[in-house]
């Protein structure tokens, strides 16, 4: 890599700090060229070399965070591996910790539904792919029953991880196999006297 393209990227990466530093503190409607350019230390032009905005720098990051999660090849599901379900968990964990700041944030209250539910489809699409073998439902319970499984995953990983990872990785392994194979109602009511209700 020539010094000239690594300074061209650094250049990038310092804009795009700024921009998320600037993210975190105030909503995006608020936030200016100019701000971006004096935290990071350059004029404006240079801004415009690589961002027509501070929307298009959310864009191109929401973009970049696609792109890599579809392209990634450790993703992979088998039900009948314990252990593989373990590296499952262990690809989502990786991806979040290398993303966890954009993905906090589009996550909150000032991020970026859409951002979100894009993502989410994405990962769908690639469980989906991976599940179909080891499913007879039809179409539409499949995908209800897909959306459920990563909705309910992504949303403990997330919890998880704003929780301060409070739980041994082995312990929320064990905690997210039981919630996905044998449900939350049975989970909350094992050992109980609810546990009749629903037998």
């Amino acid at each position: 890599m020539g010094k000239r393209l690594e300074q061209t990227i650094q250049t990038r990466e310092n804009l795009k700090t700024a921009f998320w530093d600037i993210y975190e503190q105030k909503p995006l409607d608020q936030i200016t060229v100019r701000e971006v350019t004096d935290l990071a230390g350059y004029n404006r032009g240079t801004f415009y070399v690589y961002f027509k905005d501070v929307y298009d720098v959310l864009e191109q990051t929401e973009q970049e965070i696609m792109e890599i999660f579809e392209k990634d090849e450790n993703f992979g599901f088998n039900p009948q591996d314990r252990e593989h379900f373990c590296e499952t968990i262990r690809f989502y964990i990786g991806f979040i910790e290398n993303h966890y700041r954009y993905l906090m944030l589009l996550a909150g209250e000032r991020g970026d539904p859409k951002f979100m539910r894009s993502l989410q489809t994405l990962v769908e699409q690639k469980a989906s792919k991976l599940m179909r073998p080891y499913s007879n439902l039809d179409e539409n319970r499949f995908y209800y029953a897909v959306s459920a499984l990563i909705t309910a995953e992504a949303s403990t990983l997330m919890r998880w991880f704003l929780r301060g990872k409070d739980l041994p990785f082995d312990e929320l392994a064990d905690l997210l196999y039981d919630l996905l194979f044998e449900g939350p109602l049975d989970l909350l009511t094992r050992g109980t006297h609810w546990k009749k209700w629903y037998l």
